[in-house]
């Protein structure tokens, strides 16, 4: 369902002098896949797509401009190195 919706968590974190706002990818990775059971194991498996990190990390940067505080961007994903 979160893929086909790509669901994404936004929190907003304001103090006097910084304003933060976190936003989860839940599209892709642990959120999504399936499960397979056998014999007393569980196999996870998920898996994570350039687009849909483009799609999230670009919602993300609109989000913080429409906030008003927005002057800097520091956005962190995980290497594909």
């Amino acid at each position: 369902m979160r893929e086909r919706l790509h669901s994404v968590k936004v929190d907003a974190l304001d103090t006097d002098l910084v304003s933060l706002l976190l936003v989860r990818d839940q599209a892709q990775g642990f959120y999504t896949g399936f499960n397979t059971h056998d014999d007393g194991v569980v196999t996870r498996t998920f898996q994570f797509s350039r687009h849909t990190t483009e799609k999230v990390v670009s919602f993300a940067l609109v989000l913080a401009r429409g906030t008003g505080g927005f002057h800097s961007a520091l956005v962190l994903t995980a290497s594909d190195d």
